[in-house]
């Protein structure tokens, strides 16, 4: 019975430290020091609260015949009697769970800051000069206009309707990235090589 007792005589100092002090957080030091006594102090005692609605309750102590039983007040939370070993399985798969949920969340965060880093670098040739070897095969185009905008294929014949098109298209992508690389090399003057 005494460890139980130690555990709620420590829960009680601290919140009443948290009271006292009055700070602006002193709502979710509380419901902080809810969740330690739930999954930290009573977990290695064999009890389980089990918060219906995610918050810790106030309970109602009853002595039967059959050993210590706890009645929620409201009929919401639910407090068992459990094998500690039990109960410090659950707490670490919980852990687990939460820490893989948590490296998942990370990897994708990272995975989109690749993405737009990839993008943001397609951006580092000029427009002028996207369709001009190395980033075209030597040969691709043989004469240009003044934005650098390709007129002929590479035998001399006038670009199609279609391949002006798609040869404008592609241009106006270009300068919308490369402006945004320029931007991002202002903003960010380590990274832009």
């Amino acid at each position: 019975m005494l460890p139980y007792l130690r555990a709620l005589s420590s829960f009680r100092d601290n919140i009443r430290q948290v009271a006292i002090g009055k700070g602006e957080s002193a709502l979710k030091d509380i419901l902080a020091l809810c969740d330690k006594l739930r999954d930290t102090d009573l977990v290695p005692l064999g009890v389980a609260l089990d918060d219906q609605d995610g918050k810790l309750k106030l309970f109602l102590f009853a002595r039967v015949s059959f050993g210590l039983n706890f009645y929620p007040v409201d009929g919401k939370a639910l407090v068992k009697l459990v094998p500690p070993a039990e109960l410090i399985k659950a707490r670490e798969e919980k852990r687990a769970l939460v820490e893989a949920k948590a490296a998942k969340k990370q990897a994708a965060v990272e995975a989109e800051k690749q993405k737009r880093l990839q993008k943001i670098l397609k951006g580092k040739t000029a427009p002028d000069q996207f369709f001009r070897p190395p980033n075209v095969p030597e040969g691709t185009y043989g004469s240009y206009n003044d934005d650098g905008i390709p007129l002929t294929d590479g035998e001399g014949k006038e670009l199609s309707k279609n391949q002006v098109k798609k040869v404008q298209k592609d241009y106006q992508t270009q300068k919308k990235l490369h402006e945004e690389y320029l931007t991002w090399v202002k903003e960010n003057p380590d990274h832009s090589s």
